[in-house]
């Protein structure tokens, strides 16, 4: 190119960079001087082609309206206290080999409760029900065989 005011602005070797922002040198870490980063020159103007700042392509649109976003990520959790209680009374009972009568009836009725109020915790509520129920029936039958042996001992 035969004159430096050909060269397109992004071109590190336009004249305009040559000129830092602010009028002083900046020197670079070899000591050269380091041309300025695009932006606003200095005396105010813009340093693209002919001195005018780029138009907005936006300018003209709406600002967004104040309407709710949709939320981004996960949504928040269902409850699962109901399965989780259903759950844990099921195992209650069955590590006290149904010695005490009111886990398993917490397990059941909290277990059918779990069943209509949270879908998302329905494998809880049915093992808790499956404890609940296995417990107490096999509680109840004990409790009858031991009725049945101590009747038949009583003279």
């Amino acid at each position: 190119m035969a004159n430096d005011q050909d060269r397109p602005f992004n071109d590190p070797q336009h004249p305009s960079w040559s000129t830092p922002v602010g009028g002083q040198q900046q020197p670079g870490q070899d000591g050269r001087a380091v041309p300025p980063a695009p932006g606003w020159a200095s005396g105010g103007q813009y340093p693209g082609p002919g001195g005018q700042a780029p138009r907005n392509p936006y300018a003209d649109q709406a600002p967004p309206s104040a309407a709710p976003q949709p939320a981004f990520g996960y949504a928040p959790a269902e409850p699962k206290t109901l399965s989780i209680i259903s759950l844990v009374c099921g195992i209650v009972g069955l590590i006290s080999f149904g010695t005490l009568f009111a886990p398993q009836i917490a397990a059941i009725v909290t277990g059918h409760i779990a069943l209509r109020r949270e879908p998302s915790g329905r494998g809880m509520a049915i093992a808790g029900l499956v404890m609940g129920y296995l417990v107490l029936g096999l509680g109840l039958l004990f409790g009858f065989l031991a009725a049945a042996l101590f009747a038949s001992y009583v003279p």
